[in-house]
Order: C-alpha cells, then sequence, then structure tokens
C-alpha cells in the first residue's frame, strides 16, 4: 500500500509566513510519530494564493521551497509542492515540485495550460510549460499536472503512454465569492468538477489525486475545495467538501495492474 497525504487549505492572500506556517502545522496535527507517509501533496499557490507575482521565487523555489524540502526530511516523506511561482530570467512559470524523501528535487512540471478563460489572466502574467512530468518516485511512477490541465484529457493519455499509475493534480480551483454564493450554481461547479476528475481517472486507469483550495482565498474569490482520490475504475475513494482538511488514503496499486487486465488501456492508445 501506499499512503497519500492530501492537505486542503485556505491560503491567505499573499500572507506567505502564515500559509508556510499552516502548512507545518497541519502535518504535526495530521501525521503520528511513527506513521510513514509515501507521499504529501499540497494545492497550486499554496504559499502565496493568487497574490503569486508579487511573491515570485528565484528558479529553484526560494525560501518557499526550502521549508517543503525540511518537511520532506522531518517526515521522511515524498513531496508534491503544489505550485510556486517561479522566475525564469524574465519570465515566471507556475511550477510544482516534486522532491523525494530526503528533500531532493527529483521533477519540476511548469503548467502548460493557463487559465485564460471567463475573465482568468493567467497568460498575461505567466508563461505556459511545453513539457509533461512524470516522476519515479519510491513506490511508483508519477504525472503531475496542475489545475486547468484537466480540462485537456490528451496531456493524462500521453502520460499513460510513459507508464504512470498515478496522475497528481494541485489546484486553486477558484470562482468569484459572488457567484458560489447562489447554492445551485455552486452544486453545478460541484458535479461537473468531481465528473471531470471521475473520468480522467477512468479513462486513463489511473488513480487520481486532486489537491485544491478551498475557502476565501483572496478579497474576490473563493476556492472550491472537494479535494478527492478516484480510483482507476473512477470511483472516488476520499474526498472532503469544502472545510480545511486532510485525506489519508491508501493507494493499492495492484487495483491498476488489475484493471488494465481488464481493459489494456496502454495497448489502445
Amino acid at each position: 500500500m501506499t499512503k497519500v497525504l492530501v492537505v486542503q487549505f485556505s491560503a491567505a492572500f499573499g500572507k506567505v509566513q502564515e500559509n508556510l506556517l499552516k502548512l507545518e502545522n497541519t502535518l504535526k496535527d495530521n501525521i503520528n510519530k511513527d506513521e510513514q507517509i509515501d507521499l504529501v501533496v499540497v494545492p497550486e499557490f499554496f504559499a502565496t494564493s493568487t497574490d503569486y507575482v508579487n511573491h515570485a521565487t528565484d528558479e529553484n523555489g526560494g525560501e518557499i521551497l526550502d521549508r517543503v524540502k525540511t518537511l520532506a526530511k522531518l517526515y521522511h516523506t515524498n513531496f508534491i509542492a503544489g505550485s510556486i511561482v517561479r522566475r525564469v530570467g524574465t519570465k515566471l512559470y507556475n511550477s510544482s515540485f516534486a522532491l523525494n524523501r530526503n528533500g531532493e528535487v527529483i521533477g519540476i512540471y511548469d503548467k502548460i495550460h493557463l487559465f485564460n478563460y471567463f475573465g482568468g489572466q493567467e497568460g498575461t502574467k505567466s508563461t505556459p510549460g511545453s513539457k509533461l512530468c512524470t516522476v519515479d518516485f519510491d513506490f511508483g511512477k508519477t504525472g503531475i499536472a496542475i489545475c486547468f490541465d484537466i480540462r485537456y484529457p490528451m496531456q493524462f493519455r500521453d502520460m499513460v503512454k510513459l507508464g504512470v499509475k498515478m496522475i497528481v493534480l494541485p489546484t486553486a480551483w477558484i470562482f468569484p465569492q459572488e457567484q458560489l454564493k447562489d447554492p445551485a450554481f455552486r452544486q453545478d461547479c460541484v458535479d461537473i468538477w468531481r465528473a471531470m476528475a471521475k473520468t480522467r481517472a477512468y479513462d486513463n486507469v489511473v488513480y487520481f489525486v486532486v489537491c485544491n483550495q478551498t475557502g476565501i482565498i483572496s478579497p474576490v474569490m473563493e476556492g472550491l475545495g472537494n479535494s478527492m482520490v478516484v480510483s482507476p475504475y473512477g470511483k472516488i475513494e476520499a474526498s472532503l467538501d469544502t472545510k480545511e482538511g486532510v485525506i489519508k488514503a491508501d493507494l493499492d496499486f495492484s487495483k491498476v495492474d488489475i484493471a488494465r487486465d481488464e481493459f489494456p488501456v496502454q495497448e489502445l492508445i
């Protein structure tokens, strides 16, 4: 079994130190002394919320990633550091860092599909990445994508061609606060969100792990929450609603092998 800890919380707008302290305390409160966690996942923009331009780090992740490296070593766990906006030359990239249990960077994914729709302007601030990211953790090969990538199914299919059995999606899936005050609108958003995650898992016969922002994260925006772990059969095995919290889930990768024997997706793509 592979034990995954998914951290869902509200990152305070632009308050880096406060957010990092919240992360540290959340792990302290939810990882038992003798417990082995194989992977910790945190959301997109976990340290800055959407005030990321004013807090862009150097290309190596700056102090934000240094703090995460310390946590990976302290808990002897692999880590996907949701996303950190980093400056490479004159360009900004929305990047997810994968760390091993020694706190070493073993993969960096630059978000390919930036959110430029329905009023979003991510592409005016950041530069899109151009390469898929798969990481060889000690428990297995894992694909990494970020947030709006979920709308692009072929990105995940291409990861399957590279042999992944799990895909992790840190997100800041957010909406204007005023819109989410309408219960019907909120429920529609949740239904679509869950349907997309279940479909990506089912179509690709992978575990699909979603880690989202929740609650008020800026003066006008709110995270949808609903982080989840979806099985290779498209079943939500564990999930959260809109409260801050964690998911602890035991993933059995033999389920992926069994499902792929039944439906050999890897031979059909």
